[in-house]
């Protein structure tokens, strides 16, 4: 069932297996409807022809916010299951509205970007050009496609998704938890990649056709590779501290967190 052509989602999976196995008590539904989110996400998420927003960003998002769970069960010694599911469901759902084609009523080239307005995008542009709609439209599939997944408080991963995009400015105070969490789970899979430098090229290529690059104010690729280590001290670290701690409880986590500080 779960046999992707990528290693990676495969990979995942196992380590979603070994999650529940150590900490669920052996739960078979509660991971079961986990995979099944998994594969629900990663179906999805392979179509995505966007540069930055791809199937690899959302499993490293998704590896990440496992991290933080098993580091909040390492602390508190057990796991809320309803918390659980908020976390990991927000974490796989959160790039879904980057693509094109994901609702009835996107009808090339008019698409979808809330839910009473559409927008024409040129054939001539990728997935990326979605950009500055993508969480609305995540939070809209999220409305429309997962009403029948047990424990979720669609209303709490909807109003997370919606403060995901790091590129836009928040009111910390406004987040609800889950949002505090997946957002800084994004920002942590981005700094910590292997490719790290790959992946400047593809957020600024993507920001670009996205006509977001004014977020940044870093409106060239030499300044953009010069600029977004500040931009990351200057306006994301602050809201990801709380969560950097509680992954860095793992050995895999306080890997990729070293990895980050090695970045910037």
């Amino acid at each position: 069932m779960f046999a992707f052509s990528n290693v990676q989602p495969n990979y995942f999976v196992r380590n979603v297996e070994s999650f529940c196995k150590n900490y669920l008590k052996d739960n078979l539904v509660l991971e079961a409807q986990l995979k099944s989110l998994c594969l629900m996400s990663f179906s999805r998420m392979k179509k995505s022809d966007s540069l930055f927003f791809s199937l690899d960003y959302t499993i490293r998002c998704a590896s990440v916010a496992l991290d933080f769970l098993e580091g909040l069960a390492i602390r508190r010694g057990y796991v809320d299951e309803e918390h659980l599911r908020l976390v990991f469901c927000t974490s796989l759902f959160a790039h879904v509205g980057i693509m094109r084609g994901i609702f009835p009523d996107d009808d090339n080239p008019s698409f979808v970007v809330s839910e009473h307005a559409k927008k024409e995008i040129p054939n001539s542009k990728t997935d990326s050009s979605l950009w500055r709609h993508y969480t609305q439209r995540s939070a809209l599939f999220v409305r429309q496609n997962l009403t029948h997944q047990s424990g979720l408080q669609l209303d709490v991963v909807e109003r997370a998704i919606n403060n995901t995009d790091f590129t836009k400015r928040v009111d910390e105070t406004g987040i609800n938890d889950i949002g505090k969490i997946t957002r800084a789970c994004q920002i942590i899979a981005l700094f910590s990649s292997e490719d790290f430098n790959a992946n400047i090229v593809k957020i600024y290529l993507s920001s670009e056709e996205g006509d977001i690059l004014n977020r940044f104010r870093l409106y060239t690729l030499e300044n953009f590779r010069k600029g977004l280590k500040q931009y990351f001290w200057d306006y994301l670290f602050s809201g990801i501290s709380e969560t950097i701690s509680v992954i860095q409880e793992t050995d895999r986590g306080f890997g990729k967190i070293a990895k980050l500080y090695t970045r910037v």
